[in-house]
């Protein structure tokens, strides 16, 4: 898929695709394209028998291809809201460091476990009583660390 198939399909507008051509009786002109999967919670939409996240589609309809090595990250961290807006281009590593605060902890025998990934590597920070003590070990670590990936200073 390409940003000039994609063009030749679909229209944009508020952050979802509609079908600029019928492409099939479930696929009528002027419908909304694409559906929830609910396995993921991400929109996705099908074109010419492939599947494309949606998230990945829009960012290609309004910038073309994403670059070998990159992913398409949701700035607000909500993953249904698709507005060209809430999109931007980064690495995975990037895209880590912007889950929602409930990334890093778990609860696990009887207590909170926090723990990250950087460079690759699986970090225990520790096991706590509750998942507030658990949530702002995880911040206080990891926090300078993201806030230098999303400046693009690492």
């Amino acid at each position: 898929m390409n940003q000039e198939r994609l063009l030749e399909l679909f229209e944009y507008k508020d952050g979802f695709l509609y079908n600029r051509v019928t492409r099939s009786p479930l696929a009528a002109q002027g419908q909304l394209a694409g559906s929830l999967n609910k396995s993921n919670g991400y929109w996705r939409v099908t074109a010419d028998k492939k599947v494309i996240q949606y998230s990945r589609a829009i960012w290609m309809y309004h910038n073309g291809d994403i670059p070998n090595g990159f992913q398409i990250d949701h700035i607000n961290g909500d993953c249904c809201d698709n507005r060209i807006e809430n999109l931007r281009l980064c690495t995975g590593q990037q895209n880590e460091w912007n889950k929602h605060r409930k990334a890093g902890v778990r609860f696990e025998s009887g207590k909170w476990r926090a723990r990250y990934s950087h460079n690759g590597q699986d970090k225990h920070i520790g096991m706590f009583d509750t998942k507030y003590e658990a949530e702002s070990a995880y911040w206080n670590i990891v926090k300078p660390i993201r806030d230098q990936y999303l400046k693009g200073a690492i």
